[in-house]
């Protein structure tokens, strides 16, 4: 009983964002990592923590591996890793954002927000040897 109520006070749900994926999973992994959880077990709880379109994903890789819990434990991470955690799609998706974002007016505070907000996080991601891509925005052309 105290395991479900750590688990359930100290994770959220991923939101399907590959820009959050790396904080969502350094966040699970802390908390299933003292648990003491079998294979089986941590592969249910990702897929409890996921959101909608990578759980059914997931739960068809967990049927893969019935007999083998380990080796469906590694594969669901490999999976989430590989459409989720590639820099190169981090960097894309941060890259956009920046790139795609609507000139401010006087009357848009609220704009200006998302702005003060988006900076940081891609200045954070381009110190982040993660993610070698974004080393261009040091360009002129950048």
């Amino acid at each position: 009983m105290l395991k479900k109520e750590l688990v359930t006070k100290g994770l959220v749900k991923f939101d399907d964002n590959p820009v959050t994926h790396r904080v969502w999973k350094a966040t699970f992994k802390g908390v299933v990592e003292g648990l003491g959880l079998s294979a089986r077990e941590e592969a249910d709880l990702l897929v409890k923590w996921l959101g909608p379109k990578p759980s059914k994903l997931m739960m068809r890789l967990r049927e893969v591996h019935p007999r083998d819990p380990e080796s469906g434990l590694k594969t669901l991470w490999s999976r989430l890793e590989r459409e989720y955690g590639a820099p190169e799609l981090i960097e894309c998706l941060l890259l956009s954002q920046q790139e795609n974002f609507s000139k401010i007016g006087q009357r848009k505070p609220k704009k200006l927000q998302e702005l003060t907000d988006l900076l940081p996080e891609i200045a954070a991601a381009k110190k982040d040897v993660y993610f070698p891509g974004l080393v261009f925005l040091d360009t002129s052309k950048g």
